[in-house]
């Protein structure tokens, strides 16, 4: 009897402790997921606020382009202003059209240290793109250009799927009291030709592939607000740089 109850005893020794074991094992798994669960999570914390430190600074993406003045650059501002804003647009891109009263704006607030330059850069794909740049630069010749500059602008919408956009430009050019007939000689010009290809050939040589781009005295730029962009130009106005 007395052997009987030793060896029923070691069993139930030998089931404790192999119970025991396996809570042992249990916590350790779950405290090895809690770990990877916290690592995880601080990783994705860490990331997530370099992530938005990244987004929410407005720093510029690429340095070093030189930018020259050329006699037929179209100006809005000081012409001898130390800070320049280079864009390279397409008037038929829908961004474009969304960032203009923003750079309007800009040209306002900074009426003396600040000269804006408008460069085209048609997007293969955008029917009207380039007969809309012959359009500001046919103004252009007549004193108008950014005139029609903003007109493109404001009513991209009634010309940027029209299959005859060229009568909408006419209109417009008869709105800005142009010359009919000199408008459309300049619209279909070699001279206007040549100065839109210019343009576009020399924004893919520095690398531009999208539209608008922004050059802030060399450096690209992609201010995502107005205060962004602002801030952007009043540091450099004031003779900081971008770093």
């Amino acid at each position: 009897m007395e052997e009987k109850l030793t060896k029923r005893r070691r069993r139930e020794v030998a089931k404790e402790q192999k119970r025991k074991e396996r809570q042992k094992e249990i916590l350790v798994h779950k405290m090895r997921k809690f770990l990877v669960w916290v690592f995880a999570a601080g990783l994705v914390l860490f990331v997530g606020f370099r992530a938005w430190g990244w987004l929410s600074a407005p720093s510029p993406e690429v340095a070093g382009i030189a930018i020259e003045v050329r006699e037929d650059d179209w100006i809005r501002g000081n012409r001898q202003a130390q800070t320049t804003l280079l864009e390279y647009g397409d008037y038929q891109c829908p961004s474009c059209a969304t960032y203009n009263p923003l750079v309007k704006q800009i040209g306002e607030e900074f009426p003396d240290g600040l000269k804006i330059i408008y460069r085209h850069f048609p997007i293969p794909g955008h029917q009207n793109a380039i007969p809309s740049a012959k359009a500001s630069e046919a103004s252009g010749r007549q004193g108008k250009f950014w005139e029609m500059h903003d007109i493109l602008y404001d009513r991209q919408k009634d010309w940027e799927s029209d299959e005859n956009a060229k009568e909408k430009f006419i209109e417009y050019a008869r709105e800005l009291g142009l010359d009919e007939t000199k408008f459309l000689s300049d619209y279909d010009s070699e001279e206007v030709e040549n100065k839109i290809n210019s343009d576009s050939s020399e924004a893919t040589a520095i690398g531009v592939n999208s539209t608008p781009t922004f050059l802030l005295n060399g450096v690209r730029i992609r201010p995502r607000s107005y205060e962004e962009f602002k801030s952007l130009i009043e540091a450099q106005v004031k003779g900081y740089t971008i770093e």
